[in-house]
């Protein structure tokens, strides 16, 4: 599965949480500074993720967003594809 790793520069604020808990290390502290003055995160590795969204609950500031590819579907929690279907 592909998904596309979505970062608002602005609204992080270098907590790096979504890097500590990135299991596949999509996710790298970055050298850029946004306007508030804080370091933001920047994706390295999009091809790694997984689709967790450990990254996404982690974030304090809901500044990650995880988009599947075309097609593809994000796994639940406990790891397995969901469709939306019951």
């Amino acid at each position: 599965m592909s998904f596309k790793i979505k970062i608002d520069e602005e609204r992080c604020k270098g907590c790096y949480l979504c890097v500590m808990y990135c299991p596949k290390k999509a996710i790298v502290e970055g050298k850029g500074v946004n306007k508030k003055g804080f370091c933001y995160v920047i994706v390295q590795n999009a091809a790694a993720c997984a689709g967790c969204k450990n990254c996404v609950v982690m974030c304090p500031e809901s500044a990650i967003e995880i988009i599947p590819a075309k097609g593809a579907c994000l796994p639940d929690r406990q790891g397995s594809a969901s469709g939306g279907r019951g």
